[in-house]
């Protein structure tokens, strides 16, 4: 700890001088120290503080008590600083605040201690203290930490909140190359952290989140942007998709020299497949398990934007017949009808087609990539997968094909479309 002594009545006795006051004696003595410095009287209160002390309280403090000013480091009991003043004004040496943090009583009844001072405003700071008796009470002279003391205990304390931070940290160098990772990080990954050093953070982006992060990097080093958050996708060595929120920022000397890439990713995955959950539910027919009419709507349109040159193919199907299932058998057997159809048309099309409930006994089909022949070979399978999930019921279906090659890339004509050539079918008694 920096200290510094501070005048004191061994070294200059203070008193009255001709024409003078106690009062004047003690302003006087304060204007002399070139640190923060505090007169405290017999109750404990400021009696008289330099400008010094002022500037670093940012506001007059006389008449505070001196515990409200100074408290014990590491916020544990104590007699209310760096140093004591009891009940008659004198600094009593072996009381310092927080035990530990008392450098000891000094020759001549002085107290050294580092503490926790409160300016006005109500932030708190570190603070080295002095306390030396002195008549009427004691002299007490106060020192903030240097700048380099206080740089060099924030890289410190970084240390630590960067290695035990419950999130991951990482920092990367200019190229995107790992330099330090934390072990929340390495967790997060599946990875040790020092076996992240020299690998790329792009090599554990999930391709289709790639593009995003390098335009974004970009910005970022052409000054467009100082930070970058966004939620991307990390894939682990054995295929497990990590959903974070990542937060990056670059950094840069004095010189504005690039220096490193510093980011901090929280995992949200869990959070994330709730959100799906929710998702998922909401676009699901709940009888069926088929996407219901909005969500097919919503991917219809998705598929065509994507590829408005395509050539792609849509049913859309009726069950004649089922009315009378359920008003000869009821609605518990109509149901059973309607499951069994749903999992026949799922049978009869491609992981990559569009099966939908639009609601009742109507159903729809997209089916990107097929048209003229695919499309009427589909329309052959979906008819026998009625057939076979009705059994004797002998439920049939008038179906309404619509191709993109005839009606264009406008979802909303091609379900029409195919609407309108369906109830022509079951009009025709087909």
């Amino acid at each position: 700890m920096m200290s510094v002594r501070p005048m004191s009545a061994a070294d200059s006795p203070i008193g009255p001088l001709p024409g003078s006051t106690a009062d004047d004696v003690i302003a006087s003595t304060l204007l002399l120290i070139p640190d923060a410095a505090l007169w405290i009287a017999a109750d404990g209160r400021v009696r008289a503080a330099n400008a010094r002390a002022a500037a670093m309280f940012r506001g007059d403090v006389v008449g505070t008590a001196y515990a409200e000013l100074v408290g014990p480091a590491g916020g544990d009991g104590g007699d209310g600083g760096a140093g004591h003043v009891d009940g008659t004004g004198h600094g009593t040496p072996g009381r310092t605040a927080g035990g530990g943090a008392r450098d000891g009583a000094t020759p001549g009844g002085e107290i050294a201690g580092r503490g926790v001072g409160v300016r006005l405003d109500g932030i708190p700071f570190a603070v080295d203290a002095r306390i030396g008796d002195a008549p009427g009470g004691a002299l007490c002279t106060l020192r903030e930490p240097p700048p380099d003391t206080v740089l060099r205990l924030a890289e410190q304390h970084f240390d630590v909140a960067f290695d035990s931070a419950p999130i991951g940290m990482a920092l990367f160098n200019p190229d995107g190359e790992y330099i330090r990772a934390n072990a929340a990080l390495g967790a997060l990954l599946g990875e040790e952290p020092g076996a992240l050093l020299g690998r790329r953070d792009q090599e554990f982006t999930h391709p289709d989140d790639r593009a995003a992060d390098v335009a974004a990097a970009w910005e970022i080093l052409r000054g467009e942007r100082s930070t970058h958050q966004c939620e991307k996708r990390f894939v682990r060595g054995d295929g497990t998709v990590v959903w974070v929120i990542a937060n990056m920022a670059f950094l840069r000397d004095e010189l504005g020299r690039p220096i490193s890439w510093v980011g901090q990713f929280q995992d949200i995955t869990e959070r994330h497949r709730a959100a799906e959950d929710l998702q998922e539910m909401a676009d699901r027919d709940p009888l069926t398990g088929l996407l219901n009419r909005r969500a097919f709507d919503r991917e219809l349109h998705r598929h065509l934007g994507a590829d408005p040159d395509g050539v792609s193919g849509l049913l859309v199907l009726d069950l004649d017949g089922f009315k009378a299932i359920n008003d000869a058998h009821g609605h518990r057997a109509g149901d059973d009808v309607l499951v069994r159809c749903a999992e026949g048309l799922r049978e009869a099309t491609r992981s990559g087609d569009l099966v939908a409930r639009l609601g009742g006994d109507e159903f729809s089909i997209f089916v990107p990539g097929v048209d003229g022949p695919g499309l009427a070979a589909l329309c052959s399978r979906v008819e026998d997968a009625v057939r076979q999930a009705s059994g004797a019921l002998a439920v049939t279906a008038s179906i309404g094909a619509a191709s993109t090659s005839e009606v264009g890339a406008c979802a909303d004509s091609l379900l029409a479309e195919a609407d309108r050539r369906m109830y022509a079918v079951k009009a025709s008694g087909r």
